[in-house]
Parts: structure tokens; sequence; C-alpha cells
């Protein structure tokens, strides 16, 4: 499989709410949240291209992730990866380009995980220490 990771354009919200609701399926199912329209709102609200790296395949778009800097972390924002291409390394691949960065500046990567989600023991195996919980999520960071 070869990756390309390009800075995510405007115009490609559609694709990218698709992949995100795909991917979060399961998860939000599991805990009687699954809303399609709620997470395609809550997605378009907060999308910034300038943030976003789309990662292809043969030139498909297969997976996403937004990395927002903040004044004394990054915060990852969102990793989706389209259902049939998750299980494959992409994710792990995905993070050592954000670690790089992490690196470059100087500063930890904080994210959040939906509890019962597989994303838990996805970011505690590379590294993330969780920090608190509230009703809903799991809080990390990996310094």
């Amino acid at each position: 499989m070869e990756l390309t990771f390009k800075r995510a354009q405007k115009n490609e919200v559609e694709t990218l709410v698709a992949i995100r609701i795909a991917a979060m399926k399961e998860s939000l199912e599991s805990i009687g949240r699954f809303d399609p329209e709620r997470a395609r709102s809550r997605f378009v609200k907060t999308f910034k291209p300038a943030d976003t790296i789309k990662i292809s395949n043969n030139d498909e778009i297969i997976a996403f992730y937004m990395l927002t800097p903040k004044n004394d972390h990054l915060w990852l924002n969102h990793i989706y990866i389209k259902p049939g291409f998750q299980g494959h390394g992409i994710g792990s691949r995905i993070l050592a380009a954000i670690f790089t960065k992490s690196q470059e500046q100087g500063l930890p990567v904080k994210l959040c995980a939906l509890k019962g989600s597989r994303a838990n023991a996805f970011y505690k195996n590379h590294g993330f220490v969780e920090t608190h919980s509230d009703e809903w999520d799991h809080y990390y960071i990996r310094s």
C-alpha cells in the first residue's frame, strides 16, 4: 500500500465526514449514541483544512487526521480510517508523522477517545498515558 499525506481541501469536507461516520459507527452504536447527522454537524463546525491531513491510497482518500497547535501542546482532534483499511498499520504511520511534528516543536500531543472505543488501546499501545476521564471520553497525553 503506497500512502500519500497531503493537506485537506475545504471542498473535501463531505468525503472526510463519510470516513468519520463510517469509522465511528461501531463505537457509537455500542453506547447507543450513533447519529450520523450529529456526527456530520460536529465535524463540519470544527473542520480546519489547514490543520487536516488526508491520507490517500491510489488517489482514494482512506484516512485523515486533524492536529491543532495550542500554546503548550498539539491537540489531536481526529484520526479516522475507513473500516476496510483499519488494522493495516495506517494508524501507526499517522502517529509516526504526528510524533515527528511533536518532537520538532518540542510539544506533547493530547487527545481524547470515546470510552469503549478500540482507539483507547491503540493510543495506549503507542505511548499515550490517560490523564483523566469524563462521562463519554478518556483523555490522554504523550510527551
